[in-house]
């Protein structure tokens, strides 16, 4: 898959997941994978996971949430690619 490919996939969560949001902070269980421990997302990560709702790509989460943090695209992209791809990874959020 090629990066411009990559940038234009649009994620959500998963079915298989449990959620709880709170402010600045989302619980994760999989319902899929029921030894797997919880995952607790804070700050950004939560923010990201708010922004993985199936209806922007990933251009566009990277925009959004380099807005909201005031910081360049460019300084964070490779790390919120990162998050996504350990994200889809452990069943959590899908195309």
């Amino acid at each position: 898959m090629t990066g411009s490919d990559r940038a234009r996939q649009i994620w959500r969560h998963s079915d298989r997941v449990a959620h709880v949001e709170s402010p600045g902070r989302v619980a994760l269980a999989s319902l899929s994978d029921l030894a797997a421990p919880p995952m607790l997302l804070t700050d950004t990560a939560a923010a990201i996971w708010a922004l993985l709702d199936g209806s922007r790509d990933l251009d566009a989460v990277v925009t959004a949430l380099a807005e909201a943090f005031e910081v360049e695209e460019r300084d964070i992209r490779d790390e919120v690619c990162a998050f996504v791809d350990d994200l889809a990874a452990r069943g959590l959020i899908e195309t």
